[in-house]
């Protein structure tokens, strides 16, 4: 007799040579959860309130299923199934074809390269596969290694909008980048493609 109870074989959604996306899945929950709430990752994050288990399950449950406007993909190594962080586009608008773009890295990840790669990574499949023609970026002023990475992968700053964000007494600017698919696929040496 076949055990039902067993856990789905990971998806392997986007295949890359430092690192895979793959669908998120229920055992992801602990994982999600842990991320969410690390300090240092609260620290750079809109959210100041502890996420909790039902919360996150909720959540989770929603973006296992699909949103027409949100792409929620787990960052593996290869050869692991354990996720190392989460990237994401979000209001995916298909008529203006736009999208924002959010990644979270576990901390003890960080610094690897792996950043760049997933990014490179849903921005390649932003372009090509669900035909957008720009992605942007939302971060705080302060969060250095996101403004970091979204350089690096061609994204220009477009706008500093000032003291948007309230940390503790210090107010903060959030700089919103942004890259275009022409200027990706002139970068990356990749052709156009007509859908």
């Amino acid at each position: 007799m076949e055990n039902n109870n067993k856990e789905p074989q990971s998806i392997i959604f986007i295949v890359g040579d430092l690192v895979n996306l793959r669908l998120l899945k229920e055992s992801d929950l602990y994982t999600l959860l842990s991320l969410v709430n690390n300090p240092k990752i609260r620290e750079i994050s809109l959210k100041r309130k502890p996420i909790t288990e039902a919360t996150e399950k909720k959540w989770l449950e929603k973006n296992i299923i699909g949103r027409d406007d949100e792409i929620h993909l787990g960052i593996i190594v290869p050869d692991k199934d354990d996720i190392i962080g989460i990237i994401c586009l979000y209001d995916i608008n298909q008529i203006h074809g736009t999208a924002y773009l959010g990644i979270i890295i576990n901390p003890s990840f960080q610094g690897k390269g792996y950043g760049p790669k997933s990014v490179n990574m849903i921005i390649n499949y932003a372009f090509t596969h669900l035909n957008l023609r720009k992605i942007n970026w939302s971060t705080y002023a302060s969060n250095k290694h996101s403004i970091i990475c979204a350089q690096k992968c061609g994204f220009i700053e477009e706008a500093k909008i000032k003291d948007q964000y309230q940390v503790g007494n210090n107010l903060i600017d959030e700089v919103i980048l942004s890259i275009f698919r022409k200027d990706f696929l002139i970068n990356n040496n990749l052709k156009e493609i007509v859908l």
